[in-house]
């Protein structure tokens, strides 16, 4: 193997991580690492190191890391996040109660919602309103902002999440709520609907950017503590995430758009079967990929995965399905089109 042109693949799931080094020659060495400890970090770390010994290779030879996990999937289906908050505009605190009328259960009457990410109490109003043609009718209050974000910090909150009305058609109000934060209370992290979903459907983009915020926090650890693990141990290459969508971003970008990254680790099997089809001439396929907690299959067609902008997250096996929707938390952003169930092979 040359060893200046080295990346290293890493795909941690919920038993095991899979480690993959691919040289500039086409040449490749993996390794499999059960996640025994608990601290998956350190699994990682010392898979990586072992792998680059066995071949070799020096760690500075290493010019590109890409990782995709089930970290923050995980965390969302778990419910084990940071203390989320949500600001919005004056009368729209109930957004993510309401949801939408949808039932996945058919004439099952007294069935129940499933609670919001955000508890109501850390729901809070701003008075501010955008048109629906982006004029402005009601300027910011940043006077109140400032009172909610002070509030909200001694309330213990990591993250907000800052959904204002018609902000897909002008950001302005938004962008001077994360530039308030930025300037006063530096350690909270800010997600905006006008950057992580600038969309219409109200709902839609209020339970996107929530979930946005929830996972935030814990990706930027994750990756922090990556990152400065695998360069004090000598490998200084770009790190990047893999996408929900397919494709791959820079480490600082992922974490402004974590929701993004949820299904991070099936979609990099669906790519890799889609790279392996066309090396063989098979341009239609069905993946099959077996896990340590879940099972996913996704239809190939002419070499391309179907993707949806879609989606919902946090689904029971016992209740979702295409067509009955509402037993998770949407998420409106490009995604690998997978079918789950809740059986693994770990």
């Amino acid at each position: 193997m040359s060893q200046g042109n080295i990346r290293l693949g890493i795909d941690t799931g919920g038993t095991f991580t899979d480690i993959v080094l691919v040289a500039d020659d086409g040449r490749i060495a993996v390794k499999k690492v059960d996640n025994a400890s608990s601290n998956v970090g350190d699994d990682i770390l010392n898979g990586s190191l072992d792998l680059l010994k066995e071949a070799e290779l020096p760690p500075s030879g290493v010019s590109q890391v890409v990782h995709c996990t089930t970290v923050l999937g995980n965390a969302v289906i778990q419910r084990r996040g940071p203390k989320t908050a949500l600001m919005t505009t004056a009368g729209f605190r109930d957004v993510l109660e309401l949801r939408r009328q949808r039932n996945p259960i058919l004439y099952a009457v007294f069935w129940e919602k499933p609670a919001p990410l955000v508890p109501r109490r850390l729901c809070r109003e701003v008075t501010e309103r955008i048109g629906a043609d982006g004029e402005i009718v009601t300027v910011l209050d940043l006077a109140e902002a400032r009172r909610v974000l002070a509030d909200l910090v001694r309330q213990d909150v990591v993250s907000v999440a800052v959904c204002l009305i018609n902000a897909c058609v002008n950001p302005v109000h938004e962008q001077a709520i994360a530039k308030l934060a930025r300037e006063e209370f530096p350690d909270l992290a800010i997600s905006l609907s006008s950057h992580v979903s600038p969309e219409w459907s109200e709902y839609e983009r209020t339970s996107t950017t929530v979930t946005n915020a929830f996972v935030k926090p814990i990706l930027r650890d994750y990756v922090g503590t990556l990152r400065r693990e695998l360069r004090q141990r000598g490998v200084t290459a770009a790190l990047d995430i893999m996408q929900s969508s397919g494709g791959v971003m820079p480490a600082d970008a992922a974490v402004e758009k974590a929701a993004f990254c949820l299904d991070s680790g099936p979609a990099a099997g669906v790519m890799a079967t889609c790279a392996l089809g066309t090396y063989l001439g098979i341009k239609n396929a069905v993946t099959f990929e077996m896990g340590g907690t879940t099972t996913k299959s996704t239809i190939i067609e002419d070499g391309r995965a179907h993707r949806v902008n879609e989606t919902e997250i946090g689904t029971p096996i016992s209740v979702g399905g295409r067509t009955l929707a509402g037993a998770g938390y949407t998420l409106r952003i490009p995604i690998i089109d997978t079918a789950e169930v809740g059986a693994g092979g770990g």
